[in-house]
């Protein structure tokens, strides 16, 4: 019977060398050839995405939710950017950004603009953490056009006290979730991994009870929720450990190559 492996990408497939392992890829392939679907679920945006499709192995049209379930995309090897995208969401994120700048003036504000592989940011920041390219633009431009996602990062670390304000606030019109390393992510309210995949089992034509998810950030427990099978990585986050039904090993170690096979061999 066909499965559904949702796998989220940093800290879960790759750790901070942005490397899969050999192993990793090996299995992937194993599960591919076996007919089960690879769906990378990430809060990467698009152009970082469709690279880790490649090693995996996945064949062409094979599906990937990115940017924290903003946006599904078709893997589409022969066109200039890789990928179609299938679903997209957005917001608008002025309210959102008017209190980030009075509660965390010195944080790193970066927006993704809708389909797009680059962000809008209120300034640099080391390309390693961002991932991708970064444009700087007045404050002002960061909310003039509807987003797909708002990304805070505070050098001071006081991200995860903004989350608990967030919280506060009551703001209903977005979807947060703390990322890998302490990446504030913001999304379109009701917008999460987990409501991204729900299509594409459908899509798929997979039983729910056929479904399961890798993941280590505080961004996976949605999809962890979701899924028939949710296992969160060694290093992962205690509050996604605590909804996981299955612990794995460390990223920098054995990861989920294990429990990959076992998925393989109808073990669990």
């Amino acid at each position: 019977m066909k499965k559904l492996i949702a796998m989220d990408c940093d800290g879960t497939i790759v750790d901070h060398t942005f490397v899969l392992k050999p192993e990793l890829i090996e299995v992937a392939h194993k599960l591919v050839d076996a007919g089960h679907e690879l769906v990378l679920a990430t809060g990467r945006p698009t152009v970082l995405t469709v690279p880790v499709q490649k090693d995996l192995g996945v064949p062409e049209g094979n599906l990937a939710v990115c940017s924290n379930g903003a946006i599904t995309i078709s893997y589409a090897p022969d066109t200039s950017s890789g990928y179609n995208i299938v679903s997209k969401a957005s917001f608008s994120p002025k309210e959102f950004l008017l209190i980030v700048m009075e509660h965390m003036p010195d944080a790193f504000v970066g927006v993704e603009p809708i389909g797009e592989s680059h962000f809008l940011v209120n300034r640099n920041v080391e390309d390693h953490k961002l991932g991708a390219d970064q444009e700087v633009v007045p404050f002002e431009q960061l909310y003039a056009k509807d987003v797909s996602r708002v990304i805070i990062y505070d050098p001071d670390g006081k991200t995860r006290e903004f989350a608990d304000k967030i919280e506060e606030l009551g703001l209903e019109q977005i979807s947060y979730a703390i990322g890998w390393n302490e990446w504030l992510d913001i999304a379109p309210y009701n917008i999460s991994k987990a409501s991204a995949l729900e299509p594409v089992r459908k899509r798929l034509n997979i039983p729910h009870e056929n479904t399961y998810a890798f993941g280590d950030g505080m961004n996976d427990i949605t999809m962890l929720e979701w899924a028939a099978i949710g296992v969160a990585l060694k290093n992962s986050f205690s509050e996604t450990k605590a909804v996981a039904q299955y612990i794995a090993g460390d990223v920098s170690k054995e990861g989920i190559v294990p429990f990959l096979y076992k998925i393989l061999r109808d073990e669990v």
